[in-house]
């Protein structure tokens, strides 16, 4: 399963696409059948398509209520995204000892939580999961209910025993 959708700003244009399945990185190849029966592991992809400017917390504001709507309309659903760690973050956006993966981690996971709070969604569960790569750490994200709680921590140890050093 592949969902895009674009948002357009004065910033430049931005796709975003949500895919599971044999589309994205968590397949059947990596999780059980039960497991797969029970949830649907989404990968969120964003790309910017064009435009250079910084994105204002408006446009990140739309990309989630994009993301968030796909979100309340699959009850299954189990999110994931990391977040691009080689283009910098403007120096008066963040503190010198935040990795840019780091911010922009904190920066989504917290306009996502307004999009939440926005549409009373209380029992969801955003974790950050840090991987070990190198000399710079990565942080994936893993959203779902709290009713697949479960389903989130066997997630989160198959990525480190698998990704992590």
């Amino acid at each position: 399963m592949r969902i895009t959708f674009k948002v357009e700003s004065a910033e430049g244009v931005y796709l975003v696409s949500l895919s599971s399945g044999q589309d994205a990185f968590f397949s059947s190849n990596n999780i059980s059948e039960t497991f797969s029966k029970k949830v649907e592991i989404i990968e969120v992809d964003l790309k910017r398509v064009s435009g250079n400017l910084p994105t204002s917390l408006h446009t990140l504001s739309l990309i989630s209520e994009g993301i968030g709507r796909y979100f309340i309309s699959n009850d299954k659903a189990v999110l994931y995204y990391y977040c691009d760690d080689l283009a910098d973050v403007p120096k008066s956006n963040r503190k010198s000892e935040v990795w840019p993966q780091e911010y922009r981690s904190q920066l989504f996971s917290m306009m996502f939580q307004r999009f939440l709070i926005k549409h009373d969604m209380v029992d969801v569960i955003d974790l950050t999961v840090m991987i070990e790569q190198g000399d710079r750490p990565l942080y994936m994200h893993l959203i779902a209910r709290k009713e697949h709680s479960i389903f989130i921590e066997e997630i989160k140890r198959y990525i480190i025993e698998n990704y992590g050093k």
